[in-house]
């Protein structure tokens, strides 16, 4: 699989973004109370999306630069799978990286706010970057399966554009 750095900034706006649906519903489904009472459940449920929204206020900026700064081991693995067609194996990569760095943000949130919003994020986290990555790989395998004369090459494309002005 080619390894450009348009792939590399695909995967890692899916993982964000990705990131940004699950917190949310992390929130939520961790305030929903155990109990057999569907209103109280339904009411822990919207509380927790609620709760959920407002931390992607502060969520959203930090995830941004956390992911700006921390993306070094995500282009490491990227470049090594680089001649691996397999899918598993890019999504075992990934899983792993994503538990890693589930881990290092639950334990940072829990540290710097409330432990249970550490679970939300450590989980919402390590979830979304081997999903916004298997988007990313998925689409490139499959660019990859494709003819070389259907191929396109976007940084030939953009350099060739660039010269041309």
């Amino acid at each position: 699989m080619a390894f450009t750095e348009q792939e590399f900034m695909r995967g890692a706006l899916w993982a964000w973004l990705m990131f940004l649906i699950l917190l949310p519903l992390m929130f939520a489904t961790s305030l929903v109370p155990w109990s057999t009472d569907p209103k109280s459940a339904f009411g822990g449920f919207v509380w927790g999306l609620t709760i959920g929204g407002f931390a992607l206020i502060f969520a959203a900026p930090v995830s941004l630069v956390v992911m700006a700064l921390g993306t070094w081991p995500f282009r490491w693995v990227g470049r090594a799978l680089q001649r691996v067609s397999s899918f598993a194996a890019h999504m075992l990569a990934y899983c792993a990286l994503g538990v890693a760095f589930g881990i290092g943000a639950a334990f940072a949130t829990a540290c710097l706010s409330v432990p249970s919003g550490g679970v939300a994020v450590g989980f919402a986290s390590g979830a979304a970057i081997p999903l916004g990555w298997a988007i990313t790989a998925r689409r490139a395998l499959r660019d990859d399966r494709r003819p070389p004369s259907l191929r396109v090459d976007v940084d030939a494309a953009f350099e060739d554009r660039a010269l041309d002005d």
